[in-house]
């Protein structure tokens, strides 16, 4: 009798599972969808491929433009851009597909990781699609908008899965792979510091139970220390090191500090974190012990804390999002109910992604093209740019005010030597991190903060035209 209901428990899930396969499918199909209709002007988009633009160019990051993020997401970036026609929107969209390609890799490794040391192929499938169950655009869109932080998952999965591997079989060569794309990770997104921080833990638990094993990663270290030493010798040769350091980390630390106060995007990760918690108690209660689901609890926990203190924008919870759904699938691995409700519900919450579908944004970045000068980001990926800052973002007005290092920089005089087409506003930048600075900057450098935003005697010029683009209203009257 119990063979016999085990056999049609496989058999269930065994079709089941090209359901859970279905539905991913149906996921992925809405995230191509709105890769071409994001619904607005994405920064981050222009912001990097720019950045890419100018490195073909032979300009130098920090040196000759303002960035203060790692340079080798724009170096990988700068072939394609280079090869390109100055078209913002082919640019774009380029961008995006090979972005989302990074992305496919992510879930790959996502799915091994579930697959191979937590659940099993159904659980892998719940995982991936449990991801799409944020509120939102953020986990869509966070998987092709053009950012350093996709290629850092990335690498990130790649490494987490192979370092369990090495835990589990002890073969150097997993070990080796994991170092590299660890270093790989860091070197595309300098976050990545605060994920490795708490493997610090098991990886020493590991060594305290297997002392002969500490030879291991000493080998494995060698290589990704010399890349890192080639970095900064790189970087010393191009005169950068010191501006590296100030803007890498030195200002992305201050801007920290100004962010706290801020809240939580809650509803960027929904009920994960708690269908994690949950699942972590019912693992409990079966008294199992599986080391890897509990290094991903701990690693999860640590990003909670972090995430917690820090975060205040949606597309900063990815991680957290990950493996909060690496955790919960296994929740409803073991029942049958519960597996129909979870499949139920998702296909609910992925059909209403597909009901607020946003409008295409093909015309947005093409008027963007339209602007000989870049004075921020009122430009398209190939505009000239006019000053040392050029995207005009948080980071630049904080890095004037705290290390003033271009104290005749301001983007309203920029404007009446360029008088804008459009100019592209974030009205909430006035509201949010506005009313946030003013508590704790002094009069003198709120003058400098007003040095970088649009005016409005300059704005009342202008009409909204699209989300956050503003055109001059004469131009819109003929």
């Amino acid at each position: 009798m119990a063979d016999n209901t085990r056999l049609q428990n496989q058999e269930f899930l065994h079709r089941f599972y090209y359901f859970l396969l279905a539905l991913l499918g149906l996921n992925l199909l809405f995230v191509v969808l709105r890769l071409v209709s994001s619904g607005y002007v994405f920064f981050d988009d222009i912001e990097h491929l720019r950045a890419a633009y100018f490195v073909s160019n032979g300009e130098v990051p920090y040196r000759d433009f303002f960035e203060h993020h790692h340079p080798l997401f724009w170096y990988v970036l700068a072939p394609l851009v280079a090869i390109l026609p100055h078209n913002t929107v082919l640019a774009v969209y380029s961008g995006r597909i090979v972005c989302l390609c990074i992305s496919l890799v992510t879930f790959f490794y996502i799915y091994k990781i579930e697959k191979r040391f937590i659940g099993g192929k159904i659980c892998a499938l719940i995982c991936l699609n449990l991801y799409f169950w944020s509120n939102g655009d953020t986990p869509t869109s966070s998987l092709f908008f053009i950012k350093p932080d996709i290629i850092q998952r990335c690498f990130w999965f790649i490494g987490l899965y192979y370092l369990f591997g090495y835990f589990h079989y002890k073969k150097i060569r997993d070990l080796h792979i994991c170092a590299i794309s660890f270093t790989l990770s860091f070197l595309f997104l300098q976050t990545a510091a605060f994920l490795f921080f708490p493997l610090v833990v098991p990886i020493g638990y590991f060594l305290y139970k297997n002392p002969q094993r500490f030879s291991d990663f000493i080998k494995a270290s060698v290589f990704p220390l010399l890349l890192l030493g080639a970095v900064v010798l790189w970087l010393l040769k191009l005169g950068i090191f010191n501006q590296y350091l100030e803007l890498n980390w030195s200002l992305n630390s201050f801007l920290a500090q100004l962010w706290l106060g801020l809240p939580f995007p809650y509803k960027a990760v929904s009920v994960l974190p708690l269908l994690a918690l949950l699942s972590f108690f019912v693992y409990l209660r079966r008294r199992k012990t599986n080391p890897y689901y509990l290094i991903l609890c701990f690693l999860f926990a640590c990003e909670l804390l972090l995430r917690l203190h820090l975060t205040y924008v949606d597309h900063y919870c990815q991680i957290l999002i990950i493996y909060a759904s690496l955790i919960a699938a296994p929740l409803f691995r073991k029942n049958r109910l519960c597996l129909i409700l979870f499949f139920c519900a998702a296909t609910l919450n992925t059909f209403a992604e597909f009901i607020h579908m946003p409008i295409n944004t093909f015309a947005s970045y093409k008027i963007l093209d339209e602007e000989p000068y870049g004075i921020n980001i009122n430009s398209g990926v190939f505009t000239k740019r006019v000053s040392y800052y050029w995207s005009h973002t948080l980071a630049e007005t904080v890095h004037d005010i705290h290390f003033h290092t271009v104290n005749d920089y301001d983007v309203n005089k920029l404007a009446e030597k360029y008088p804008p087409k459009y100019i592209y506003f974030f009205p909430q930048w006035s509201d949010g991190e506005y009313k946030l600075l003013q508590q704790k900057l002094s009069p003198q450098q709120l003058n400098i903060f007003a040095k970088h935003y649009i005016h409005g005697d300059i704005l009342n010029n202008y009409t909204h035209v699209k989300t956050f683009i503003y055109q001059k209203k004469e131009d819109v009257d003929d």
